[in-house]
């Protein structure tokens, strides 16, 4: 081989060896943001978690309410129940009042 065509094949030799560095470089860069990424989506599965959990407790405290809600409604039924019994015990004692004073 001639001097120009060593010189030629270390000059070609060189630009792989530096086009492999950039490319290592760059897998290393992609390997990291994919650890970046990877642990991000575990944040995000780990908070999706805690909203469930949440979401499952704000749930319960809903149930409790509307159980109170339904004990509270039944009260109130037996109370207006018993009222329009006592209103109409009153209205006949009146009637009976009246028919007396007549």
């Amino acid at each position: 081989m001639t001097e120009e065509t060593e010189n030629l094949v270390l000059e070609l030799l060189r630009r792989i060896r530096d086009e492999q560095k950039e490319l290592r470089e760059d897998v290393g860069d992609l390997k990291l943001r994919m650890s970046n990424l990877e642990q991000a989506v575990g944040n995000v599965q780990i908070g999706i978690g805690q909203l469930q959990m949440s979401m499952g407790s704000f749930s319960r405290r809903a149930d409790r309410v509307e159980a109170r809600n339904d004990s509270v409604e039944t009260r109130i039924e037996r109370l207006e129940d018993k009222s329009n019994t006592l209103i109409g015990r009153i209205q006949q004692v009146e009637e009976r009042l009246n028919k007396i004073d007549a």
